[in-house]
């Protein structure tokens, strides 16, 4: 997926036919028989431009670690010790320590 205007057309052009289900998207999903996975991949659209794109989406693995580790953070910056501190205060330290 370029930055070529054509191939631009191109996928402008697949989407509209997704989003009007035209086409090779006119199959209907069913849960029980494919994944959303396999159902992109039986997608027959050359150049295959929209399918991976979505196969890219689907690659993406949601997860909460960052917010997990931001919350232990806090925990040390906030613990016994440091009940008197304002919250702006902890914003702050917490702000430096993730970006640091």
């Amino acid at each position: 997926m370029g930055y070529n205007i054509g191939k631009q057309e191109i996928l402008v052009a697949q989407m509209l036919n997704f989003k009007a289900k035209e086409g090779t998207y006119a199959t209907p999903f069913s849960k029980n028989r494919v994944t959303p996975c396999t159902w992109w991949m039986s997608c027959e659209d050359e150049p295959p431009f929209v399918k991976q794109l979505a196969l890219k989406i689907f690659a993406v693995t949601l997860h909460s670690a960052s917010c997990e580790r931001m919350f232990s953070v806090l925990g040390w910056l906030y613990g016994k010790r440091r009940t008197t501190l304002d919250i702006s205060t902890i914003e702050s330290l917490a702000k430096i320590r993730h970006f640091y």
